[in-house]
């Protein structure tokens, strides 16, 4: 591995999962580094994921700082039936 061997290895994707639990501030001092690196950042996160502590909903902001913007309407894990069993047996 090269940072065994004393050479720096910089990242060319970072998956940042969870990313409306952050507040705005925070993601924008950390995307300006690997953004000034060309290091893609793909930021996921859930329909039902409370918002930050702090600070607002980053669709809007995430819309206009990106190149891409999607999001997934279908919560296509609902449609496992195991997982469906397993999520009803955890609330219980």
């Amino acid at each position: 591995m090269p940072e065994q061997m004393g050479q720096k290895f910089i990242l060319c994707v970072i998956i940042q999962d969870e990313v409306f639990t952050v507040p705005q501030k925070i993601l924008e001092t950390f995307y300006d580094w690997p953004e000034s690196r060309g290091v893609q950042v793909i930021c996921c996160a859930g329909q039902s994921q409370p918002p930050p502590i702090a600070g607002i909903l980053l669709h809007g902001w995430l819309q206009e700082k990106t190149d891409y913007y999607e999001e997934v309407e279908t919560d296509h894990r609902a449609k496992d039936d195991q997982f469906n069993d397993l999520r009803e047996r955890i609330c219980l």
